[in-house]
């Protein structure tokens, strides 16, 4: 029965990514209204009130507004993904990456690096990062640049997601870097010795029982964050990067790096942790609709 859900789902979205991004975009408009109508309008109003206490309502509603809308560009631009190569990413510009030089620096004094970035921008795109540099120099192939994912409750759903994640990775036979969450620490140890980049999202709530979170201040309120990634970059004395993905108009996204540190053992994992989140908060200072307030972001253990 998975298979079939599979095969059909996979029938279904291919066939509706090979249309053009512009006509996925009016297609969004109208997916943004309905979202705005029918999901989750009331956690986000409530993310939006603790982040914003200083704003109207009406400043608020505004944000929520175009937060909608960048919503449904997310659902339709990761659909439009799935059926593209690095050839299609190209023409459409759908992405850039503004300063790799930083990255690349970082890369060449340590055996691999962490990359964590959040639910800002459109995280689904990041498998297509060879398309994004505008023939800049970047120091890691395709092959070794990974990134790590949260498996799927429904199994066709992630067999389909893992697919569309890689669609532009043009060796796909020897490509062995989405790595699931839970064996990030052995595929880390097992590729010990190799350069590496791991590309992680950060963002998330800590897992209930989880043991390796710490308490930051993030949008002016106490918050929960996950340490796993500062926890395993200094076990490995690797350094760590913030990964910045903003939104100068619709349909392109620029990507930034900062460092946050050379080597994640020589700084408390709270302190990066914080940094991290600082980085994060400015980002969304500057464009709060693009970060995904629809996630339970401040529930409880």
């Amino acid at each position: 029965m998975a298979n079939i859900s599979y095969y059909l789902l996979k029938g279904l979205v291919r066939s509706v990514g090979a249309l053009p991004l512009k006509l996925h975009y009016m297609n969004a408009n109208l997916l943004a209204v309905l979202a705005r109508k029918f999901y989750r309008t009331d956690i986000v109003r409530d993310n939006l009130r603790r982040s914003f206490p200083e704003k109207s309502e009406e400043e608020r509603e505004e944000i929520l507004r175009k937060f909608y809308r960048h919503f449904a560009d997310l659902a339709v631009e990761t659909i439009w993904f799935g059926s593209s190569n690095v050839k299609r990413l190209e023409r459409a510009n759908i992405a850039e990456v503004l300063n790799p030089e930083v990255l690349n620096e970082v890369y060449s004094k340590s055996e691999s690096v962490f990359v964590m970035y959040s639910h800002a921008g459109n995280w689904e795109l990041l498998g297509g990062i060879a398309a994004y540099l505008n023939g800049k120099e970047f120091c890691v192939s395709e092959l070794d640049y990974c990134a790590v994912y949260k498996k799927m409750h429904s199994e066709a759903w992630d067999r389909l997601m893992i697919e569309n994640r890689i669609a532009p990775v043009v060796d796909k036979a020897n490509y062995d870097g989405l790595i699931e969450s839970m064996a990030l620490i052995r595929y880390v140890i097992n590729h010990k010795g190799e350069k590496k980049i791991f590309t992680v999202n950060t963002d998330q709530h800590p897992y209930k029982n989880s043991k390796g979170s710490v308490m930051v201040r993030f949008m002016g309120q106490e918050t929960a964050s996950m340490a796993a990634v500062a926890n395993l970059a200094a076990k490995f004395h690797l350094p760590v990067v913030y990964q910045s993905m903003m939104i100068p108009r619709r349909g392109h996204y620029t990507i930034e790096y900062i460092p946050i540190c050379d080597d994640a053992s020589q700084m408390p994992v709270e302190e990066i942790m914080q940094k991290y989140y600082d980085l994060l908060e400015a980002d969304i200072r500057k464009q709060p609709e693009n970060y995904l307030w629809t996630h339970r972001r401040w529930k409880k253990f």
